[in-house]
């Protein structure tokens, strides 16, 4: 097998990883948004942290920054985090006062206790409103991983051997593409994997589900037409 050929492959592989960790990202997003917590603002907590995977026996922690932007006195604030479990709702509410510009990082544990809905853990976060503080939510969903991995290590590890792949093989198959070759719906297909995969990665990572589901099915879909267009050439 030549270079060319090895660079296709090792693209392929690359993207078919990278979707799937997007898939699993966007996918315990989608979980979280169902799973039951209510909504009581559509004003998004964009300083909510929670972790992408867990491993199964893991624990990490959810993180929150809540900073007195308006008010010009100590205000108080009220935080409430809610976590999944098998049984009920975990929650804790925890109160606080900021001086104007102040700000104050809030953590929590998750781990095994809170896996529910198979695998998976789900964390809605709830900051009161206080004039002329508004109030704020977040939430999130975490993968929890099928084997003992530390999940970031599968975050990051997984990330980077995405790229590596994608953007090793394509230097491989680009090197070795011919002239007959430029242009075609194969190279066109390779070019988009290789650009669209990470920026899918990064959007669904970032919990950003609405955004992350046209990407991840434009993904499976380059995938797919890919797969067959390669078949149809064979035959």
């Amino acid at each position: 097998m030549n270079r060319h050929r090895i660079g296709k492959v090792l693209l392929v592989l690359g993207a078919l990883l990278g979707t799937l960790l997007a898939g699993l990202a966007w996918w315990a997003e989608i979980e979280a948004s169902q799973y039951g917590f209510v909504r009581y603002t559509r004003d998004r907590m964009s300083a909510l942290r929670c972790p992408v995977f867990i491993g199964p026996h893991e624990t990490l922690a959810v993180r929150t920054t809540v900073t007195n932007r308006k008010a010009d006195y100590r205000a108080q604030f009220t935080v409430r985090i809610t976590k999944s479990s098998p049984a009920m709702f975990e929650s804790e509410t925890v109160r606080f006062r900021l001086a104007p510009g102040e700000r104050r990082v809030l953590e929590w544990p998750i781990g095994p206790e809170n896996i529910d809905v198979g695998h998976f853990i789900f964390v809605d976060v709830y900051q009161f409103g206080g004039y002329p503080n508004r109030p704020l939510q977040g939430q999130c969903g975490v993968f929890v991983l099928p084997f003992d991995l530390p999940g970031n290590f599968a975050l990051w590890g997984g990330l980077a051997l995405t790229l590596a792949l994608l953007w090793g093989g394509w230097l491989l198959w680009r090197r070795g593409l011919v002239s007959d070759e430029v242009g075609t719906a194969t190279a066109r297909g390779l070019d988009f994997l290789s650009l669209v995969v990470p920026v899918s990665m990064v959007v669904a990572f970032w919990g950003h589900w609405l955004l992350a589901a046209p990407l991840v099915l434009l993904d499976g879909m380059a995938l797919l037409g890919l797969l067959v267009f390669q078949v149809a050439q064979v035959d």
